[in-house]
């Protein structure tokens, strides 16, 4: 199972001449350990094991995408999806994962986005992909500025404040970059989303 599914994600991978808006947060803080999860790699111990191998000191780059299930707005239930993607020296690993919430489209958001960032247990350079204009673009410009407000504008917490404060908490321990838009795993996630909503709908039934 691991190497079809891996197999599926390389035919997902394509040169994109995007151009990156980068940024650095803070200082390193520390390291929060990751939950364990479902891991989709080249390591033989992981193919075994089914779990993420923790991040090697030399692996210094990582590409996190994110998608969510619809973009509708008000409470709804969605799903958001992610792959984390990193090369260690032994082989490139990929991690799959997907969580389920009744929110708006940039709560849904913020909590894939931080779920995916705890998994991370060293600094390193951190490209994020996403199509959540507002999400990433706040993250770019106003999210340090919110930090050091406590997440507090004009007298008043910020919208998903305890989420906001979530991913401050991961992301100042990386070099960052932000890609809006498209990306290679898009619409390979949408699919996946797809598949689980309509499995998940007719076990319902």
């Amino acid at each position: 199972m691991a190497g079809i599914r891996t197999g599926i994600l390389k035919n997902y991978r394509r040169n994109q001449n995007v151009e990156l808006c980068y940024f650095r947060m803070g200082a390193v803080r520390g390291i929060l350990p990751g939950a364990p999860a479902l891991c989709f790699c080249l390591h033989s111990s992981c193919r075994g094991e089914g779990q993420i191998p923790e991040m090697e000191e030399q692996a210094k780059k990582v590409s996190l995408y994110l998608e969510c299930s619809t973009t509708a707005l008000g409470k709804k239930e969605r799903m958001c999806g992610y792959v984390l993607e990193y090369i260690t020296e032994k082989g490139p690993a990929t991690l799959v994962n997907y969580r389920e919430g009744c929110g708006t489209y940039n709560r849904e958001f913020l909590l894939g986005l931080a779920e995916a960032l705890e998994r991370i247990k060293t600094p390193c350079e951190l490209r994020i992909y996403g199509q959540n204009r507002f999400v990433l673009c706040m993250l770019r410009d106003r999210l340090a500025d919110w930090a050091a407000e406590d997440f507090m504008s004009n007298g008043k917490p910020i919208v998903n404040r305890e989420e906001w404060r979530r991913i401050w908490e991961q992301i100042q321990k990386h070099q960052v970059n932000i890609e809006l838009g498209e990306h290679a795993y898009s619409r390979w996630l949408l699919t996946e989303m797809e598949e689980k909503c309509r499995n998940y709908q007719r076990t319902k039934c």
